[in-house]
């Protein structure tokens, strides 16, 4: 998914990272410091440092004071920032509703259900068997 993100948003010079960045950026209902995006993305706030650097040097993010926390400014989007994030989210709809024609309603609702049963606790990874010869290993050995 990575890659794919990485050569769809190619094109706006970007990579999967600062897009996702700054859509964290774009949807916050307020301009969020470096911790606020790095909670709402799920990452750590060192990887965000680095995207914001990055983005700050592209012209997309000032990087404005925080009146309230010298060391952890807020950031938003330039206006520039702000034309390619609705660039490639216009061309994000699209490309979306195309591949949602492609799908009858019940492949859609059958997808909604797997994810959702997913997102329920298919993901606690203490109760995933582990097989193979890992398995085989004693705990603490090599």
């Amino acid at each position: 998914m990575i890659e794919w993100g990485n050569h769809f948003s190619r094109r706006h010079e970007l990579t999967s990272a600062r897009w996702q960045v700054l859509g964290a950026i774009s949807m916050a209902p307020q301009a969020p410091s470096i911790p606020q995006i790095a909670a709402a993305m799920g990452v750590t706030r060192q990887g965000v440092q680095k995207q914001i650097r990055l983005l700050v040097d592209e012209g997309l993010v000032p990087a404005p004071a925080n009146p309230t926390h010298k060391r952890s400014p807020l950031h938003a989007l330039t206006a520039k920032g702000r034309d390619i994030y609705g660039s490639l989210t216009e061309r994000w709809h699209e490309h979306v509703g195309g591949m949602a024609a492609e799908f009858k309603a019940a492949d859609l609702d059958a997808a909604i259900r797997v994810l959702s049963a997913m997102s329920r606790g298919g993901f606690n990874m203490d109760a995933v068997p582990v097989s193979g010869p890992a398995a085989n290993r004693q705990e603490g050995e090599s």
